[in-house]
């Protein structure tokens, strides 16, 4: 990928608007983690997002309790998967104005009730923490919102 593109999906994911949207979500994760799993074992997960640029993840876990457990995610990982997530739609739309096939093989699962035409799936409902990350988004200075329609926006911020 060329260095403009690159540094252009940057700028559309800083640091100060992503690391809330991940302790958002992670910290709604560990919470349900620790209620199903770790409590039930005498254990806990945590985790934390260091303020690093390097695109990487790990988790530690202790000779003590096999469910006493540490994630880590640099916010510079978190970033890159919210660009990815942010470039899904605008690589599925780019698909559909090639004539792209999506519903190809759709006669091999014609009983699945998650069949949908094209490539962003219609009428998502969005979480209530998706439309939390949606405001935010919408709410970003200079932000425009033309590029993308709510249906995206939804299944922008789920797959983040």
């Amino acid at each position: 990928m060329n260095s403009t593109l690159k540094e252009l999906e940057r700028n559309c994911a800083p640091i100060d608007f992503i690391e809330p949207l991940a302790q958002l979500v992670l910290d709604g994760l560990s919470v349900w983690a620790n209620d199903n799993i770790y409590s039930k074992h005498s254990g806990c997960l945590t985790y934390e997002l260091p303020l690093d640029g390097n695109i990487n993840a790990g988790c530690t876990s202790y000779h003590d309790s096999r469910y006493r457990t540490k994630i880590t995610i640099n916010l510079g990982m978190i970033q890159e998967i919210y660009i990815q997530s942010f470039t899904y739609p605008g690589y599925i739309k780019n698909l559909e104005r090639g004539n792209w096939n999506f519903n190809a093989i759709d006669e091999s699962f014609s009983d699945a009730e998650f069949l949908f035409e094209g490539g962003i799936p219609p009428r998502v409902s969005a979480s209530d923490t998706v439309t939390y990350m949606i405001e935010l988004y919408k709410n970003i200075p200079g932000n425009s919102n033309s590029m993308w329609n709510d249906e995206e926006l939804i299944c922008r911020f789920t797959m983040f």
